[in-house]
């Protein structure tokens, strides 16, 4: 394992190398189920695979020369809304869609970060948000955490879901000739 991802992983687990399975184990120890099942099948730090979350939005715009960086290298979220490939899916329409307009390619790699930027940003927003507030809970404060998710978290989806279902992508661009 590369030694940096190591070093994140007990950083974000707690745990010395080699202890990161007594913790999951410990830690999963209350649960029954399904993750009964996944705590009774660690059998040592070889069986957990952990990465770091990483967040980011670069700004704008996302190309350089004729260069451009789309999906996940332009934009990747905390993956609380399973929108990372919906988005990259997304990114690869619309750069379709300007670099085949006739548009001077400068100005349509332009276009591409210009018109999605604020989707890929607001996906990333409320991505980070809800991590966040998971990262907020602790034992103290789980059923005041499960009440305000309950009161929340429906009109907090149903906003994020109208956004989504928005166009992603602009009406074929106007050229000036």
């Amino acid at each position: 394992m590369h030694r940096g991802v190591h070093l994140a992983a007990q950083d974000r687990f707690g745990a010395l190398d080699g202890q990161a399975g007594d913790l999951l184990t410990q830690r999963l120890a209350g649960f029954g189920g399904k993750m009964g099942e996944i705590r009774d099948g660690i059998t040592g730090p070889e069986g957990i695979v952990y990465s770091p979350l990483i967040e980011v939005v670069l700004p704008r715009p996302w190309h350089k020369g004729r260069v451009i960086v789309l999906g996940d290298a332009a934009h990747t979220a905390a993956p609380h809304l399973t929108q990372g490939a919906g988005m990259a899916l997304e990114d690869a329409i619309v750069f379709a869609e300007q670099v085949t307009s006739g548009l001077p390619l400068e100005e349509a790699l332009t276009a591409v970060s210009d018109i999605r930027f604020d989707r890929a940003k607001l996906v990333f927003d409320v991505s980070h948000a809800i991590l966040e507030a998971e990262m907020q809970v602790t034992t103290e404060n789980m059923p005041y955490a499960v009440e305000g998710m309950r009161a929340e978290l429906p009109g907090q989806t149903a906003f994020l879901e109208s956004q989504l279902n928005l166009s992603f992508h602009s009406p074929a661009p106007q050229l000036n000739h």
